[in-house]
């Protein structure tokens, strides 16, 4: 084992659990490999390492860290901090350290701004800074020194992360992060997990039924809905959580009292809503006719109902058009369907609609009629979708401009006259089934006030937010807005529909022209099945996709096909995991490039020193070694994509849709039914006995999830 103590003078790479480091010594310096997030260092941090000192073939003597820790920095250390936490240089560091030979330490620690500051130099600024650091390290110091104290009789896998966690809070508290502990213990929540907070205030003797402990319970169980998308909680799967956390019935309750009496009324802990009862009605029984939730939520969904319900009010002038004009109106040799017709007479006369309807239904179609309708009216089209890739999407097929949400608010931050250039514009949300609450909310913000047609349009049985919140599948319920679902489908075939429609009801799907559903029984097996599926479904070019929901069989299916289907192929130079053919998916959005995260395409060949890809939509663009791969952080922005999750795969199309059914909570109705409707020909389902049938029992995700948005 070797020691060394020193100042973290560079952060070299970072990335999930492993982090490099540059330590500079007081005889030179080091390369710090840290395999352990929960001992992650920031830069300027003076620290003591532990550890193995193992030799790289390329990067030499690296110390492969088990144990870190702040330390204190004395007089030995201070031309060391002085040059790498502050930074200012060996010459200045060298000036200061001769001219204060004996007090420098005393100056900084008394924080002498002026005396520092008197010899040539040495600016008020720098001097500060100096001061400044030095009390940001004996904070740390003095905070990991007051948790060694509490935390002696916790074992020693605990104490290790609550020190961590402890730093974690300096960098919010600073330097009054030990007095905040002190007050209240379970403050170290925000920064780790309930469970570590426990451990924390045990060690601090804080008792059962403490007002702190209760009230962090509270907010757990509340946090821990907001992470399965709820954002309010229903009265008995709130009471069973939290009697379970706290321990027992009666410390549950107390729970609830002193969370609704904890904060203000401008500034609640948390927020509670109940139905009308009876005013004797005891608290216990009164409980089960309430529903909580947290301020943020309740705010934002409070926001959400309001703006949308004075705009289905706003008295917007409707566009009127003759009836032959739709009767006669023909999109790509096809007239449209009375559906079609009645959903763009709805965007013409209303401020809020909702388009629904699955994949082939002509949603697309009613969007492009509709904005020709409104452009030829004098008004304007503004296109919105969640992801880049469904904004790109609407581009191709309407053939107007369209902006991802948060391109939107960029553009509107950069400047606010931004939509003044858009006269009553209508304003369509695609992939509306996947926008959250924050999305909704921050978009209904930079609109509040202007006079615009809202089209919320997508597919209700889809992915529900990644986020919080639902928003437009309680739209579609809705009596008050109007609402039209687009049910004739004129693209897919006949027995994928079949299938979409009994998935949807939760009945099994059956094998068809159109429908293959084939079980295995081992890893290996559906590797092998992958394989087989894939080649013999992309014949005559057809597109064939993998669509698959962990991410491991992801990565492993793309490993195996590549390497199958590439043997002969011409390696890649510039990246040359990469050969011609390969299928291949940008992970990040690229102005310069013209490229969003989730844009597909081919590799066709290679140029003096880039990748060519022809992209699905965006056509032929050539990559760069820095294109492809971020030295920084070591990720590929390209990569292999003949499979993809299901996230990954929404808004695309593909002929042949080959998913892999994972048995896990993950996978239930809207993801298999995603899945299942992004094959246009044909669909292979490989699934396990009986997960077909669990994943259907499972119902949509959506249905349990508990908000309080509701018009």
């Amino acid at each position: 084992m070797k020691s060394s103590s020193g100042t973290v003078s560079k952060i070299v790479f970072e990335y999930k659990n492993k982090q490099v480091i540059v330590l500079n010594t007081k005889q030179d310096s080091i390369q710090v490999v840290i395999k352990n997030a929960n001992l992650y260092v920031e830069k300027n941090e003076h620290i003591h390492v532990r550890g193995k000192l193992i030799k790289h073939a390329i990067w030499g003597d690296q110390l492969h860290a088990d144990e870190i820790d702040c330390t204190p920095v004395t007089h030995e250390l201070l031309a060391d901090f002085l040059m790498t936490g502050v930074g200012i240089g060996p010459a200045i560091a060298k000036r200061l350290m001769s001219h204060f030979p004996d007090e420098l330490l005393t100056l900084i620690e008394s924080d002498n701004i002026d005396v520092l500051s008197s010899i040539p130099r040495i600016s008020r600024s720098v001097a500060t800074v100096i001061c400044n650091n030095w009390r940001k390290q004996l904070g740390k110091v003095q905070l990991l020194e007051f948790m060694d104290s509490v935390l002696q009789n916790t074992p020693a896998s605990y104490r290790k992360r609550l020190r961590q966690v402890a730093k974690k809070a300096y960098a919010f508290y600073g330097e009054d992060t030990v007095n905040k502990l002190k007050d209240d213990p379970y403050r170290v929540w925000a920064f780790s997990t309930f469970a570590l907070a426990e451990r924390f205030a045990t060690s601090m003797k804080i008792a059962k039924n403490d007002s702190r402990r209760l009230i962090c319970a509270v907010e757990e169980i509340l946090f821990r809905q907001l992470k399965k998308g709820s954002t309010q909680v229903a009265p008995l799967d709130f009471a069973d959580a939290l009697t379970k956390l706290v321990g027992t019935p009666e410390l549950m309750f107390d729970a609830l009292k002193v969370s609704v009496v904890a904060g203000t009324k401008e500034n609640p802990r948390i927020v509670v809503s109940e139905s009308s009862c009876p005013k004797d009605m005891p608290d216990n029984e009164r409980l089960y006719h309430r529903k909580f939730a947290l301020p943020g939520t309740t705010i934002m969904e409070n926001y959400v109902t309001q703006q949308l319900r004075e705009r289905l009010h706003y008295n917007i002038l409707p566009i009127v058009i003759n009836n032959d004009v739709l009767d006669n109106y023909v999109l790509q040799g096809h007239k449209l369907s009375n559906e079609q017709k009645k959903a763009v007479r709805m965007i013409l006369t209303n401020a809020v609609n909702v388009v629904s309807g699955g994949a082939g239904t002509g949603k697309t179609s009613v969007l492009f009629c509709a904005n020709d309708l409104i452009k030829q009216s004098g008004n304007d089209v503004l296109q919105v979708a969640l992801s880049g890739k469904a904004s790109q999407r609407l581009i191709q097929q309407t053939d107007d401009d369209a902006f991802t949400i948060a391109g939107l608010l960029h553009e509107v931050k950069k400047d606010n006259a931004f939509l003044d250039q858009y006269k009553t514009p209508v304003v369509h949300i695609d992939e509306a089934s996947m926008v959250d609450l924050q999305s909704m909310y921050r978009i209904l913000t930079v609109f509040e006030g202007r006079a615009l047609r809202l089209v919320f349009i997508g597919d209700w049985a889809q992915l529900a937010p990644v986020g919080i919140g639902l928003i437009y599948h309680k739209l579609v319920k809705s009596d008050v807005v109007p609402n039209v679902e687009l049910t004739i489908n004129f693209r897919s075939n006949v027995g994928i529909v079949d299938a979409g429609e009994k998935i949807k009801k939760g009945i099994m799907p059956q094998n068809n022209n159109n429908v293959q559903i084939i079980e295995y029984e081992s890893p290996e097996e559906l590797q092998n099945l992958l394989q087989r599926q894939y080649y013999t479904n992309t014949y005559n070019d057809n597109e064939a996709h993998i669509i698959a929901a962990r991410k491991i069989t992801v990565s492993e299916s793309n490993t195996a096909l590549h390497n199958l289907l590439s043997k002969g192929c011409k390696i890649i130079k510039v990246a040359p995991q990469f050969r011609v053919g390969d299928k291949v998916i940008y992970k990040q959005n690229n102005k310069y490039l013209g490229l969003v995260n989730g844009s597909t395409g081919t590799i066709t060949g290679q140029g003096h020193e880039t990748l060519i890809v022809n992209f699905s939509i965006e056509g032929q663009v050539a990559l760069s070694a820095e294109q492809i791969q971020n030295e920084s952080n070591g990720i590929y922005m390209l990569q292999h994509a003949y499979a993809m999750t299901c996230h990954s795969s929404q808004g695309s199309e593909f002929n042949v849709a080959i998913v892999v059914i994972e048995d896990f909570d993950l996978v239930e109705r809207s993801w298999l039914y995603t899945a299942v409707t992004r094959a246009k020909d044909k669909v292979v389902l490989l699934t396990r006995k009986g997960a077909l049938e669990n994943v259907l029992d499972r119902g949509f995700k959506f249905e349990n999830i508990s908000v309080g948005f509701d018009l």
